[in-house]
């Protein structure tokens, strides 16, 4: 299933990735596993139709120049479809140290859509992006993902507190307003969403959710799926739609691990890690692919 840079109040989030440029391996860096492996870890490996893994290890490949737009949809969760004009959202692009790059609004007459030139050092775009609008919550995007072509980079759902405090209750917690909502989801290398990931937050992986969604045949495009995104109850690892949360998150930095069996019989083994940060009273989301380099 494919969802490209999308955040839900349930976890939906993800991003595209792209197809694993050049370069060998870097089979010298010893790969992390999950050992001892948690209650309730999956038995099967990794699984999408054809889950393509073949940009793990491998580097990036670089922009072509030293500029960029951004590009994407801004939506809210009760409207998906854009039936009507969505708000006129402003989005941020920071460094990851916390410098503007640019922003923009979403354009109403467009359905969201949203379009940030930045400009950038090295080899593309690297940082996060903020989402503000009054009267729903702040979030703050950031992707494993090296952006380094203009490619459509997908949707943005805005989410109120009343949908998060139903959600909350239907998970039967409570929220805490000086903490934050984590939410991700797990990619192989074109965007589609990995089965049997087991995540690890800050070193743990107990209390993280796990998200129910539409079946590709009930949803086979995100443009053309309306239907709600609701957290799995006793679910211990990714089901098809690749996506996770974890509420209560306190402020501050967070390391986020996703690990999954590429060979049946073998260990949990490192897919992916993103360090980001959790902001009090708002949502953050991870967009996690396999990883790059010397993750």
């Amino acid at each position: 299933m494919r969802y490209p840079i999308t955040i839900l109040l349930a976890g939906l989030l993800s991003a595209g990735c792209p197809g694993g440029g050049g370069g060998d391996p870097d089979s010298a860096i010893p790969v992390e596993t999950l050992d001892p492996e948690p209650a309730g870890a999956p038995t099967g490996t990794v699984q999408v139709s054809a889950p393509d893994l073949g940009c793990m290890g491998r580097p990036e490949t670089p922009a072509a120049g030293s500029s960029i737009e951004l590009t994407g949809y801004v939506r809210t969760l009760a409207d998906p479809t854009a039936t009507a004009a969505p708000p006129a959202a402003r989005v941020e692009a920071f460094t990851p140290t916390g410098s503007l790059l640019g922003f923009g609004f979403a354009d109403t007459s467009k359905q969201g859509r949203v379009a940030i030139p930045v400009s950038f050092t090295g080899d593309g775009f690297d940082g996060y992006a903020v989402v503000t609008q009054d009267g729903y919550l702040d979030y703050r995007f950031q992707t494993t993902r090296l952006v380094s072509d203009t490619d459509f980079d997908g949707y943005a759902w805005l989410v109120t507190q009343a949908e998060v405090d139903t959600w909350a209750t239907t998970l039967g917690i409570t929220v805490d307003s000086g903490a934050g909502i984590l939410l991700g989801s797990a990619l192989d290398c074109q965007a589609f969403a990995l089965e049997n990931v087991v995540v690890q937050i800050d070193g743990a992986t107990d209390g993280i959710g796990y998200v129910d969604g539409p079946t590709p045949m009930e949803c086979p495009t995100l443009q053309t799926c309306d239907r709600p995104f609701a957290a799995a109850t006793g679910a211990t690892f990714t089901n098809d739609t690749g996506r996770f949360l974890l509420a209560n998150v306190p402020a501050g930095p967070v390391v986020v691990k996703l690990f999954g069996r590429l060979a049946a019989g073998g260990p949990l083994t490192l897919l992916a890690r993103i360090d980001t940060a959790v902001t009090a009273g708002a949502i953050t989301a991870v967009g996690m692919r396999p990883r790059m380099g010397v993750d």
